[in-house]
C-alpha cells in the first residue's frame, strides 16, 4: 500500500514530524514500511499540452503533433486521442514514475514523448485513455498544477 504524507497531513497533524520518522513509528506501531519515495524525484518534465493534428496510422496508433514548451511528434495507442484535446505530456528525458522516458520507435515513427494517463501520473487508477485537461494553457509545468512535492511511504500490506 502506499500512503502520501501530505494526504495523511491534511487528517493529522504533522508539522513536528518529517516522512522518514512517520515511517519509523508506522513500522514500530503499526505495519513494517517497505521503503520512501519522493514524489518529485520520481516524476518530472511533465507540462500541459494540446493535441494539434492526429491521424490514425494503424488500428492501434495515432501520430500526433502535440504543442507543449515546443511542438513534438507523439505516438499514442490511447482511444481518446484526438485533435484539441488538452492533456499531460512527458518530454523526453522526462521521469514517469522513476524511469526516464526518451525517444522511441513505435509503428514505425519515433516518438518524442508520452501523452499520459491518470495511472501513469499516480493520480488515479484510470488507464482507459489520457487525461483530458479543460482551461489551460500547452507547456503549463505540471508542478503549477499538481504538488508533486510530497513523499510517498510504502507500507507491507502481505501481512
Amino acid at each position: 500500500m502506499k500512503l502520501s504524507y501530505n494526504w495523511l497531513n491534511d487528517f493529522v497533524d504533522l508539522d513536528d514530524i518529517n516522512a522518514g520518522e512517520l515511517a519509523e513509528i508506522l513500522t514500530l506501531k503499526t505495519a513494517e514500511t517497505e521503503g520512501i519515495y519522493s514524489v518529485e524525484k520520481h516524476f518530472s518534465g511533465i507540462m500541459s499540452a494540446r493535441i494539434e493534428k492526429c491521424e490514425k496510422i494503424d488500428k492501434k496508433y495515432f501520430k500526433c503533433t502535440v504543442k507543449a514548451d515546443r511542438d513534438y511528434t507523439v505516438i499514442s495507442g490511447a482511444p481518446n486521442t484526438r485533435e484539441a484535446l488538452m492533456t499531460f505530456f512527458v518530454k523526453p528525458g522526462g521521469m514517469i514514475d522513476g524511469s526516464e522516458i526518451g525517444r522511441k520507435k513505435i509503428a514505425g515513427t519515433v516518438s518524442q514523448g508520452m501523452l499520459l494517463s491518470g495511472r501513469e501520473l499516480g493520480i488515479n487508477n484510470d488507464h482507459s485513455g489520457i487525461i483530458e485537461l479543460n482551461s489551460i494553457e500547452p507547456g503549463v509545468d505540471i508542478d503549477d498544477i499538481i504538488d508533486f512535492n510530497d513523499h510517498i511511504i510504502e507500507i507491507d500490506n502481505k501481512s
